[in-house]
């Protein structure tokens, strides 16, 4: 996969691009399986951390089934919502754009940016 860093009106996003023969989903499943991985807990979410978990772009739907709750892509809708998965704080939101030059394309959203942080509890 390849990425395209932009700032649109101070907010700071990666676009996602599948290399030739790549699918939207095995990109998605990657960005999944890497924040998972990378995440530490956070507040009680050491009572939940098993840190011999690790997964993989091949079974992270079967680890993290919670993660991948709709069983297909839709347009203008949210494709991967991650905050805290098994006490890990993840934070990672994948879109699909709808304006711009990158329409259509995978939208890398962390909710590291004040924006996501004051909108992630209607999530």
């Amino acid at each position: 996969m390849k990425w395209r860093h932009v700032d649109e009106h101070g907010f700071e996003y990666c676009y996602l691009f599948p290399d030739p023969g790549e699918t939207d989903r095995q990109v998605v499943a990657a960005v999944a399986a890497a924040s998972f991985n990378s995440a530490w807990p956070e507040g009680y979410g050491w009572e939940l951390w098993d840190p011999t978990v690790e997964v993989g772009v091949d079974n992270v739907r079967d680890v993290l089934p919670e993660v991948f709750r709709r069983s297909r892509f839709l347009e203008k809708d949210e494709i991967l919502g991650m905050d805290y998965v098994a006490g890990r704080r993840c934070k990672t939101r994948i879109y699909r754009e709808t304006r711009s030059e990158y329409r259509g394309q995978l939208k890398l959203c962390s909710a590291s940016t004040k924006r996501f942080e004051a909108t992630s509890i209607a999530y």
